[in-house]
């Protein structure tokens, strides 16, 4: 029998293998890489705690504009729109609220939530979608009419994700 004494300076991660088609590998990619990109430190991205521990269980998120703090259901949201630094949030009858945080900051909090992100611009609730426009490369039309361009890059992780809902 071997004891080994447990030092402060060492960590281990436990993977958990399982086999993946090859058609749902560029998805499972994908969500690797949003799970990886949201493991910074939240404090740098300023987002609640709460928020990220609770995002499986939680219907809503809150949002702190200039004026006040506001609580938004996912259910509501139909897309994000990139500006600069700040971020356009498109909810249901036609509201919208611009959030002083990146696009990308927004993705960590909606991506488990059957949101997409389609363009460097564009992060769309996958529930919204009417329609999938593949002339003239690829073009989303959502329920609140509006169209909006899908990256090539994107386009195919798109289709995939589609397919899995």
């Amino acid at each position: 029998m071997q004891i080994i004494k447990a030092n402060s300076d060492i960590s281990a991660t436990v993977v958990h293998l399982t086999p993946v088609s090859s058609r749902k590998l560029p998805a499972v990619i994908g969500k690797a890489n949003m799970e990886r990109s949201s493991a910074q430190p939240i404090s740098k991205r300023g987002i609640h705690r709460h928020q990220l521990a609770f995002r499986n269980a939680s219907t809503r998120f809150l949002i702190h504009t200039r004026d006040e703090i506001r609580v938004i259901l996912f259910d509501d949201v139909i897309f994000c729109e990139a500006a600069s630094n700040y971020t356009k949030i498109h909810l249901n009858g036609g509201i919208m609220v611009l959030v002083s945080k990146t696009l990308k900051d927004i993705e960590t909090i909606l991506y488990p939530f059957h949101f997409f992100r389609i363009h460097a611009s564009y992060l769309i609730n996958l529930h919204f979608i009417k329609r999938i426009l593949k002339s003239q490369g690829c073009t989303v039309e959502l329920s609140n009419n509006t169209k909006l361009q899908v990256s090539l890059s994107r386009r195919e992780d798109l289709l995939l994700k589609m397919e899995i809902l």
